[in-house]
């Protein structure tokens, strides 16, 4: 894992597809500074906390996430500070904090299809020891739209409608114009891969209004504006 830098006081960790383990973003703050999800573990909140260290950063007073997934939530016990999520997305980490993490129980959620075999091969590979897992609900949540004064720039929070999911969150710094999607601009891995095309549209138009330079997403490459829309336009059916 590497610590890339998109601006002056932006910077993003590299994802990797093997753990399906998600950028995390970071904003550097002259007040304090915000990390933008929680990733898959303790480890992975490890690793990411000692790149920064190893660019004299601070560590973040608040972490916030884009939206529920394991990927992007897992290791939010262990970040440091407080962490911020919509209110949905706290819904779905209660329901799944009733979970049992062993193989009997992973292998009826299959079989019920309340889990998916995308998600449950990759926390086997992420956790040789489940009982490592460990969840809970943000410390904040927000319904519409929250901003957080770092000093040197706003971080703005608006709950935005997606095909991938119903908490999804953009984070942008209008000041740097820079905007993390987290996976916003995707399919719906828990409802056969689908599309809802008037969740699509509406996302669409949101991020037409935002004036931003830099995309950063949960498990691509840095974007220009233009190349995500043209990611968004793809899905349209």
């Amino acid at each position: 894992m590497e610590l890339i830098q998109h601006s002056e006081y932006i910077y993003s960790t590299t994802y990797e597809t093997k753990r399906d383990r998600p950028s995390l973003g970071y904003i550097k703050g002259s007040n304090f500074s915000v990390m933008v999800d929680a990733g898959t573990s303790a480890q992975h909140v490890k690793e990411a906390y000692a790149l920064l260290k190893e660019r004299q950063l601070p560590l973040p007073t608040f972490t916030i996430l884009t939206h529920w997934h394991w990927d992007h939530t897992f290791g939010m016990h262990t970040v440091q500070g407080l962490t911020i999520a919509h209110t949905l997305t706290n819904r779905e980490l209660e329901r799944m904090m009733k979970w049992q993490w062993n193989p009997e129980a992973m292998q009826e959620r299959l079989i019920s299809q309340e889990e998916i075999p995308f998600v449950d091969d990759h926390l086997k590979i992420e956790y040789n020891d489940l009982n490592e897992i460990k969840l809970k609900t943000a410390d904040i949540s927000f319904s519409s739209s929250m901003t957080l004064n770092q000093g040197n720039s706003h971080v703005q929070l608006f709950h935005v409608p997606s095909p991938h999911s119903d908490d999804s969150v953009f984070i942008y710094v209008p000041q740097a114009k820079v905007l993390f999607i987290g996976d916003a601009i995707c399919e719906d891995y828990y409802h056969q891969m689908n599309v809802d095309q008037s969740k699509l549209q509406a996302m669409i138009k949101f991020l037409q209004t935002l004036d931003f330079e830099i995309g950063i997403q949960g498990h691509l490459p840095a974007m220009n504006k233009t190349a995500i829309l043209n990611q968004a336009y793809a899905l349209i059916k």
